[in-house]
C-alpha cells in the first residue's frame, strides 16, 4: 500500500485516498468477523477481500455511468472529489 501511495503521490502529484479506504473496509470486515462471529483471522482474509472487491466493483458502476452522462474533464474533477470525500 505503500509503494502505491508514494507512486500516485509522489510521482504524479496526485492525493488518492481510495487505496486507504479499500483497505480499511477489509480491517473492519475482518475486525467483525473475528469479534462477533468467532472466525479466525486466515478465514477471514478471502471474504475481506471479496468484500472490498464488491465495494471497488460498486465504485466502478457509478464511474461508469457518470462517464456516460457527463465530459470526460469534469468526470475526473467529480471522481476524484467523491473519491476524497
Amino acid at each position: 500500500m505503500a509503494i502505491g501511495q508514494n507512486v500516485i503521490t509522489g510521482y504524479g502529484g496526485m492525493l488518492s485516498l481510495t487505496q486507504a479506504g479499500f483497505f480499511a473496509i477489509g480491517s473492519y470486515a475482518t475486525a467483525i468477523l473475528t469479534t462477533q462471529f468467532g472466525w479466525s483471522f486466515w478465514a477471514t482474509l478471502p471474504v475481506a477481500f471479496i468484500i472490498s472487491a464488491l465495494f471497488g466493483w460498486l465504485l466502478v458502476c457509478q464511474r461508469s455511468a457518470l462517464r456516460v452522462t457527463i465530459w470526460p474533464s469534469l468526470h475526473w474533477a467529480l471522481v476524484k472529489l467523491y473519491e476524497t470525500s
